[in-house]
């Protein structure tokens, strides 16, 4: 299955990834939580220090002063911390980001009269 034009499924059996010579992606078996989460994508380059950029993709920058705002919005769409790292670490990451920012708590933020 082809996931995008400008990079390509390497072939994972028994090859290094440090022999790669071109980018690539590798998709590996989806054995622990995390990675099934994340989609298990890694990308593959022969030199690590360099910008990986290609005609036609598309950069999105997400300014500084607007992180706190994105976050939300990605929380308000089930994307977050515990999504991510489904495990307890991942959990104690999302309470305690949730905590802070005194989002989705319900009424534990709320005036009591």
């Amino acid at each position: 299955m082809k996931y995008s034009k400008f990079i390509h499924e390497v072939d994972g059996s028994g090859s290094s990834p440090f022999d790669c010579n071109t980018e690539g992606r590798f998709t590996p078996p989806l054995l622990f939580d995390r990675i099934r989460s994340q989609r298990g994508l890694f990308t593959i380059h022969p030199d690590p220090t360099k910008v990986f950029y290609r005609p036609g993709m598309k950069v999105i920058v997400i300014p500084h002063k607007q992180v706190g705002r994105f976050r939300k919005a990605l929380f308000k769409y089930g994307i977050d911390y515990w999504s991510v790292y489904p495990d307890a670490e991942g959990l104690g990451q999302q309470m305690r980001w949730q905590f802070r920012n005194k989002v989705g708590l319900g009424s534990l933020f709320m005036d009591k009269k």
